[in-house]
């Protein structure tokens, strides 16, 4: 009996002690969080003001780089941030989704479908878990970058990006495989575990009144029409709103010119002809608000001028 005391007690003196290293080596500010910039930026609106933003887009590289919510906003006022990743899986989208429910009272939630094709490993989750409830064997390896303050302070959200997650870029590298939509029935299944997800952002979705669009932006890299075919598939039978922006070049997409790396994504000539359309397309869906001029939303109106510094720089129209 006494060993077993023992053994209990080293383990809750072991837990407290990993507790206290994760409370001082976790980053203090969520602009210092991974020396991934996007991981960052991705956790942008809980550090907007409260209820500001309409639409939450999350989903992995795909979306950053062909989704630009101040496109958007310039033209229909709608308040929309990028929460995207590079590599993004499901697990991280829905957990990114959740928390930006604490801040924000979202009406549109916009997946973009490419990660719903990239299988989870087992062994993430359990890292994703480890590091989330004990985070010192996520930042482990911060102590370099530790100062005084990282004993004292509370973690902070007060960054978020100027773009509003968009990874503006004006490189053009053209893509050459232009028949990656060759019609087929045949269908690509979704993933057990990310069905599992994708289950989870509907049913939360659901719950909050919040309109889930599943949106597959132009890649000729990662999209083809059997994945087309299983989303589809999948949204008739859950009753959710799609958009594949492949099909029927939708967004008339100048493979060309409109892609920064040979049609694994967008530029910014491509993602101001997606974020058109999509802008389009929820103006016709008639539930988002037009907050342009509205101090409460000043944060957008603040970024329309950098943004549009750096769109001169594109000579569009």
């Amino acid at each position: 009996m006494k060993k077993i005391l023992k053994v209990i007690v080293f383990l809750l003196i072991l837990f407290l002690l990993l507790m206290i290293a994760s409370y001082i080596v976790s980053p203090k500010n969520n602009g210092n969080l991974s020396p991934d910039k996007h991981i960052d930026n991705a956790s942008g609106p809980l550090a907007e003001k409260e209820n500001s933003i309409d639409a939450l887009v999350i989903g992995d590289s795909e979306s950053f780089a062909a989704i630009s919510p101040l496109e958007i906003y310039k033209n229909y006022g709608y308040t929309m941030y990028v929460s995207g990743t590079s590599g993004q899986y499901l697990y991280d989208s829905y957990n990114y989704f959740l928390k930006t429910l604490t801040k924000q009272k979202l009406k549109v939630l916009i997946l973009e479908t490419d990660a719903i094709y990239r299988k989870i490993p087992i062994s993430y989750n359990f890292r994703f878990w480890m590091g989330e409830f004990i985070p010192v064997f996520h930042y482990h390896n911060r102590w370099k970058q530790m100062t005084m303050q990282d004993f004292k302070m509370e973690m902070a959200y007060n960054y978020t990006d100027t773009f509003k997650g968009y990874d503006f870029s004006l490189n053009i590298n053209p893509a050459t495989n232009h028949n990656y939509m060759e019609y087929t029935e045949e269908t690509e299944k979704i993933d057990k575990i990310n069905k599992y997800y994708l289950d989870l952002i509907k049913k939360k979705c659901d719950e909050n009144d919040i309109s889930f669009i599943l949106v597959s932006t132009p890649s000729t890299v990662n999209w083809n029409y059997r994945r087309h075919n299983g989303i589809k598939h999948y949204s008739r039978q859950n009753k959710i709103k799609y958009l594949d922006l492949n099909i029927d070049n939708k967004a008339m997409i100048d493979w060309s010119k409109d892609t920064r790396d040979m049609g694994d994504h967008l530029n910014y000539y491509g993602a101001y002809k997606v974020s058109n359309y999509l802008g389009n397309y929820l103006n016709k869906l008639d539930i988002l608000e037009d907050h342009r001029g509205n101090d409460y939303y000043s944060s957008w109106d603040n970024a329309l001028k950098p943004y549009q510094d750096e769109v001169k720089k594109a000579n569009i129209n």
